[in-house]
């Protein structure tokens, strides 16, 4: 008899039905929970200057912004694999994007690519923080002392710890991202941290009114009724649900969030805390279920660092063991693995945005990286019935032996 998995999202982090209440609250009197976000946010992020927009694309779009104005220059430094958003908001500020290859053990930027697209011309340098596994920041003084901006992306990272810092705390700017599919959601909403005062002068006016917020209402609300197996199951058939999936979208509105948003991100501080507890149970169940799987790679973070885990990465031999991977759990219900299909340079309607330079760590990352769910819905009975089925669908040992993927030979 076929083992079934219940279907479940990729990124679950529900509001709680106070929050929900106090976002319509703050829909219909927009005054009510007015500057609230920056309040949460200045909470968990005491000595910076914090500035909400409607979404984590449009603060990172402000974030390039600022760093371009300041500096006088134009390139941005992007990890070659990670949110398609980030694409999106470097289109929109207006950039020249250069990509930088990753270190598929560490998620992190390849150190020696790193320093061969590192010149003048670069603004800034944006730490990616892939799957809410911190960047290193610890060395790349030599970064900042070129007159670079460095920008800590937290969107995928919020509540994750490097060396006692909160992620987004680090470098002259961070980025939160509120989205649906982030470690806490009020919808939608972003926010934009400046750390170096000297950075405020560039911020500019302040734009247009917020808007009050049905959509992101109606967002937050989706997501809380997806935390129910069987509703999920139903939203996630709809057309055009999206669910899972990754779009280039650089066209969005670079405006202050939303009333809903401030009211929904009432309780924002106790809810990272909280997210970030269950995340990290729920990863070391992968942790322990998977780390002596022969043909996978686990993705151990560094020691002196508490990742977020948005989700959990692993690495399988090659595209067509994934492939096999990812038909079994899909035949069983286990579906929305399979994480960003491809790097950003490989996006066509990006291209034009980007120097051309290879980045072939980050390909073949892509081609082997399968993302597992890391909320409160992925139970230990899960667990296990998933890293069953990995085994029972993994190469020999034999096999093993005669790998050449970098990826997954040099095992740790």
């Amino acid at each position: 008899m076929m083992m079934r998995l219940t279907r479940i999202p990729p990124t679950l982090a529900a509001p709680s039905l106070g929050a929900l209440t106090r976002g319509a609250v703050a829909l219909l009197r927009p005054s009510s929970f007015r500057g609230r976000l920056e309040h949460e946010v200045r909470t968990l992020f005491p000595r910076t200057h914090p500035v909400g927009f409607a979404s984590g694309r449009a603060a990172l779009a402000k974030a390039l912004i600022v760093a371009m104005r300041a500096t006088g220059r134009r390139v941005i430094v992007l990890p070659a694999y990670t949110s398609y958003s980030v694409a999106a908001a470097a289109a929109m500020a207006g950039a020249r994007v250069r990509l930088c290859d990753i270190d598929p053990i560490t998620l992190d930027f390849d150190r020696d690519d790193l320093r061969a697209c590192v010149d003048d011309h670069v603004a800034a340098v944006v730490l990616g923080n892939l799957y809410g596994y911190p960047s290193r920041i610890s060395d790349l003084r030599w970064v900042r002392e070129r007159g670079i901006i460095v920008i800590d992306d937290a969107a995928q990272a919020l509540g994750a710890i490097d060396v006692g810092d909160p992620v987004g705390s680090r470098g002259d700017l961070g980025v939160l991202s509120f989205g649906r599919g982030k470690c806490v959601t009020t919808g939608d909403g972003g926010a934009l941290l400046v750390h170096t005062p000297a950075l405020r002068a560039h911020l500019g006016n302040g734009g247009n009114e917020p808007t009050r917020g049905a959509v992101e209402l109606a967002m937050a609300a989706a997501v809380k009724l997806s935390s129910s197996v069987t509703m999920f199951g139903v939203m996630s058939r709809l057309p055009g649900a999206g669910i899972g999936e990754s779009t280039f979208q650089p066209e969005f509105a670079m405006a202050p969030a939303p009333s809903s948003v401030n009211g929904l991100a009432a309780d924002l501080t106790t809810c990272v805390w909280q997210q970030r507890e269950t995340r990290t149970g729920v990863a070391e169940l992968w942790m322990t279920a998977l780390r002596d799987c022969p043909a996978l790679r686990v993705i151990v973070p560094r020691g002196s660092t508490q990742p977020a885990y948005l989700r959990f990465p692993i690495l399988a031999t090659d595209v067509d063991a994934r492939r096999r991977l990812t038909q079994r759990f899909a035949r069983r219900g286990f579906t929305y693995v399979s994480s960003y299909p491809t790097t950003l340079g490989a996006i066509e309607a990006f291209r034009g945005w980007c120097d051309e330079r290879p980045t072939p760590k980050a390909e073949a990352f892509a081609e082997c990286v399968m993302a597992l769910p890391c909320h409160a819905r992925v139970s230990r009975r899960r667990v296990a019935r998933v890293a069953k089925l990995i085994k029972k669908s993994s190469i020999s040992v034999t096999d093993l032996h005669n790998l050449t993927n970098p990826l997954i030979s040099s095992k740790v």
